[in-house]
């Protein structure tokens, strides 16, 4: 039987090592996954159409959706996950001192449709009662030299007030200077981590973000894995293989985050934070599957729709043709 070649881009987490390795494989395809990062796999993906299997932000998944492409479809392999509590940022001794505090506020955001931002603003909506057409949305950078940043359009968000800031200022100098009142961010502002005028808006994110998951069962998707779907239409049994290719790369990974005898990542108390995960998520921490992750992606669908990057309400079909 020929071999073919499936090129997957995808971020070297843990849970992909064992495909990226050989350990686990795709019976009938050679895996070809070179080292890339997020905006070139999206380059690759989305807007050349290199790649066979590609990781997305499903911020992004929904955007190329709603211009009516239909190049790519999603897999339900939520590869990158992760709580936002601990990622809003505001003026040590400033005014805002509390998550309500936010009402009628101004904050400064990278880009309003990025997949991180669209969580952020809606637990801020859900969680806070904070009125998002209230609020005055200030595009920009973080901090200088800040990779990958690029001005965005100014966004949508059905009522609200956006603006874009001077090219001179970065949004953690805005902060500082009490010209904005928050920061929604991915990577931590340099301020912060060198403790020069920048501190978390939620300081206890870590007890809020397992309150938030006990009450909804959502902890946020921010990559998912997608496939081309001309490679489907040539072998129409690819998508359930690659599910379970990843699946078996995953599990793995957990079993490899589980052993004592050696570490397999570089957290020094790792077992405390495994067993805490399985304490709080169960033993499967990181599931893949759409009946596993349908209240986060009908959460992340409602988002889109009322904070205008779709115009009707995206479905489980419109995500996953291959699987519903």
């Amino acid at each position: 039987m020929r071999t073919q070649e499936l090129s997957v881009g995808c971020i070297g987490f843990d849970r992909v090592r064992a495909m990226a390795d050989g350990r686990v494989g795709i019976p009938g395809y050679h895996i070809a996954m070179p080292r890339m990062n997020s905006l070139e796999i999206f380059d690759a993906s989305l807007v050349r159409g290199k790649l066979s299997v590609a990781e997305i932000s499903p911020g992004f998944l929904a955007s190329y959706l709603e211009s009516g492409k239909r190049d790519y479809a999603g897999l339900p392999i939520p590869i990158a996950r992760s709580f936002r509590h601990g990622s809003i940022y505001v003026r040590e001794g400033g005014r805002i001192a509390k998550p309500t505090d936010l009402r009628g506020a101004t904050i400064g955001v990278p880009d309003l449709m990025g997949t991180t931002y669209i969580w952020q603003k809606g637990m801020l909506q859900d969680e806070f009662s904070i009125d998002l057409s209230e609020v005055t949305w200030m595009i920009g950078k973080v901090d200088e030299g800040l990779s990958g940043w690029s001005q965005p359009k100014a966004g949508h968000m059905p009522g609200a007030s956006v603006v874009v800031a001077n090219g001179t200022d970065t949004l953690s100098e805005l902060l500082v200077r009490g010209e904005i009142d928050a920061i929604l961010s991915i990577k931590r502002p340099e301020r912060f981590r060198k403790k020069t005028g920048i501190v978390r808006l939620m300081p206890d994110f870590h007890e809020r973000e397992k309150d938030f998951y006990a009450r909804t069962g959502i902890l946020p998707i921010m990559h998912m894995m997608t496939i081309r779907c001309a490679d489907v239409a040539r072998d129409p049994d690819l998508p359930g293989k690659v599910v379970s290719a990843f699946t078996a790369a995953k599990n793995i990974a957990l079993e490899e985050l589980r052993e004592t005898m050696y570490y397999f990542s570089s957290l020094p108390f790792l077992p405390h934070a495994v067993e805490e995960a399985e304490a709080v998520f169960g033993d499967d921490f990181w599931p893949y599957g759409i009946e596993k992750n349908r209240r986060s992606m009908e959460t992340f669908f409602r988002y889109c729709q009322e904070q205008g990057l779709t115009e009707k309400r995206l479905q489980e079909t419109d995500f996953f043709p291959h699987f519903v």
